[in-house]
């Protein structure tokens, strides 16, 4: 999935950077005779890092380009749905099925059947799973972008273990409460 691949290229530059900054402050920087700004190369380098550290953060302009899962009908418009992870021991696809469904049922017939078309909505709603290994629980996160400014935030804890009809009530019920905040996602022209 998508948000795998970003997580991975976030790690590397964070690896990248934690190097280089590792290498400056030994003085390696200073028997190269880099100079930063006086270099193409040292601002390539920015650059790069630079671009690959936004690709995760959720409302950058290469996560928004990125194609959502689904569509769901919202009070205010059509939002596209992105996840990010899924929960311990669940596939990717499995847990798109709950949140699918989950989400059909906050909504009765929100869920949009057929593949997401560019261009895409202005309305983003995008889910998160942050694991607790500790507790043995999961942190279900889910935001509405309008464009790349978050505009609701909703959350609710699940435990790992628990069933798929315990997992798909609590998608269910991040996705009421979030509904009711939609409306501040305003479709083009509105």
């Amino acid at each position: 999935m998508a948000g795998k691949l970003i997580r991975r290229s976030v790690l590397a530059a964070l690896i990248l950077v934690w190097g280089y900054a590792a290498m400056f402050m030994r003085g390696s920087f200073t028997s190269w005779k880099l100079r930063l700004g006086r270099s193409r190369g040292s601002v390539g380098a920015l650059a790069l890092m630079s671009l690959l550290g936004s690709a995760g953060c959720t409302g950058s302009p290469a996560t928004l380009a990125m194609k959502p899962d689904f569509e769901v009908k919202t009070p205010a418009a059509i939002a596209s749905v992105s996840i990010r992870g899924s929960l311990p021991g669940m596939t990717d696809s499995e847990f798109e099925q709950l949140v699918k469904t989950g989400m059909g049922r906050a909504a009765s017939g929100s869920v949009v059947s057929g593949l997401v078309e560019t261009p895409f909505p202005q309305c983003r709603i995008v889910w998160h799973v942050n694991p607790d290994a500790g507790r043995g629980a999961s942190t279900l996160s889910a935001n509405i972008f309008d464009w790349s400014v978050p505009v609701a935030y909703e959350q609710q804890v699940v435990a790992d273990s628990a069933p798929t009809a315990t997992i798909t009530d609590a998608i269910e019920s991040v996705t009421s409460r979030l509904m009711a905040s939609s409306e501040r996602c305003h479709p083009r022209g509105g």
